[in-house]
Formats: C-alpha cells, structure tokens, sequence
C-alpha cells in the first residue's frame, strides 16, 4: 500500500506556494498542513538557504518566498515526480 506522506520537496513547495503573499507563521502551519513541532526546521532551512525571508511587522515575524524560491518553485513544480 503506498503511502501518502509528502516529502520534504512537497513539503518545501507547499510552504513556499503560502508565503508568496506573505505569511505568519500560524497561517503557514495551517495552509500547509503541518504542526508547530515540524514548522520551526523547514522556515530555518528555508530562511538559511534564503528561498524565504523573514521580517518583522509590527509584533509579528511574517515570512515571504524570496524570487529564488520563486524559481525554485518553478522549477519543482515543472519536474515530474516519480511513482511511488
């Protein structure tokens, strides 16, 4: 039976897809389906590998997909994915 988990390039891409507007982190963990204990290591790699930058607004840490993670996400989203 095959199973249904992303991963972590469909994890990646589907963060990426959240934050071209701009996003919080709770919105992201919402629209992303993920949980707040697996969050906190992908926006990290993210931001590091600058495919996202995080600023500040007001009290909150907002994040955006920078134009290589636009790139990126072009690219990811033209490659075909293996069958599982």
């Amino acid at each position: 039976m095959k199973s249904k988990r992303r991963d972590d390039f469909d994890t990646i891409r589907d963060i990426l897809q959240v934050c071209v507007n701009s996003s919080t982190k709770t919105h992201i963990v919402s629209a992303a389906n993920l949980n707040n204990k697996r969050i906190g290591k992908y926006l990290e790699f993210l931001v590091f590998m600058k495919l996202l930058v995080k600023k500040s607004e007001g009290k909150k840490a907002v994040y955006h997909t920078t134009p290589y993670g636009e790139d990126f996400l072009k690219i990811h989203l033209r490659v075909p994915r293996a069958q599982r």
